[in-house]
């Protein structure tokens, strides 16, 4: 159980969904090499998370001191090499795959690596940005397993991958004020600015409009627990609680793009991979 914990195993769904919201979004096939290329994503996506409990573990005997390395119950030469465990099998399947699969495992091994161990400096003033880049690109890992970088250039995924970084760019700013807490007012501009991210997806000549009706409902989902709370000085667990909600509803983005080209039966798996974080999130909490 502390594995599947520093592993932050709940948000697996989440990754998951990316890289088969891509192919679909490109209107590909799923073949080996998308296999290959979904389990580089998921050894990078926790292997961050493993990166992130080493590079934070002198705060987390502070602020989480139930987080695995923190309390001890994991050593951490044993995480260092998971750590390298994973990085190394993600980089050898992407070997196997395309060079723009291999080009971007290493990007994404970079951005997880300075993100993680660059510092606070670096993560307060890039941090929201990387995590954004690197959320878009798992999002294109998939379908640049099928299909050529050019394509996707001329392909729904562009707008879906830009409203996908705009969402994690502002819920990472959101969640820069988990340690310290914030004023309501705050946190309700960034909720507001990440609920507002689906707006990128109507940039189509031809959209679905069905998609208005859940892109308004899930900004409203997400931003009425906020609103009732603007005019009061949130402290840290209010403030993770609804970084929490809006990571668990980060896959809806995907989803709302699939609407907007008119595929209604895919864009159920949006929906099921939020469900799946929310629960596995009850036996397994990602902080």
């Amino acid at each position: 159980m502390d594995w599947l914990r520093l592993l932050r195993l709940a948000l697996l769904p989440s990754i998951i969904w990316d890289l088969v919201a891509g192919v679909l979004l490109v209107g590909a096939t799923f073949d080996r090499s998308w296999l290959m290329a979904l389990v580089a994503g998921i050894l990078i996506y926790h292997s961050g998370m493993v990166a992130n409990d080493i590079a934070d573990r002198g705060l987390d005997r502070i602020h989480r001191p139930r987080r695995p390395l923190a309390s001890g119950a994991i050593g951490i030469t044993k995480a260092w090499l998971v750590l390298v465990l994973m990085l190394s099998g993600a980089w050898l399947l992407a070997a196997q795959s395309s060079s723009a699969v291999a080009d971007l495992v290493k990007l994404l091994t970079v951005l997880v690596l300075v993100y993680d161990f660059g510092g606070n400096p670096i993560r307060r003033s890039l941090g929201p940005a990387l995590l954004a880049a690197a959320r878009a690109a798992s999002l294109c890992l998939g379908a640049l397993a099928v299909i050529s970088p050019d394509q996707i250039m001329s392909s729904p995924l562009l707008w879906a991958a830009a409203s996908y970084a705009m969402y994690f760019l502002f819920v990472s700013r959101l969640a820069t004020n988990e340690e310290s807490g914030a004023s309501g007012m705050r946190i309700l501009a960034l909720a507001t600015t990440a609920a507002c991210a689906p707006i990128l997806l109507f940039n189509h000549p031809d959209p679905h409009l069905i998609a208005v009706v859940p892109t308004i409902l899930g900004a409203f989902v997400l931003l009425r627990p906020v609103i009732a709370l603007r005019h009061q000085q949130l402290s840290p667990a209010e403030v993770q609680t609804i970084v929490r909600r809006m990571l668990g509803a980060a896959p809806m983005i995907p989803a709302l793009a699939l609407l907007v080209e008119g595929l209604y039966l895919p864009a159920i798996g949006g929906p099921i991979a939020s469900i799946a974080i929310y629960t596995m999130a009850r036996r397994l909490p990602p902080e």
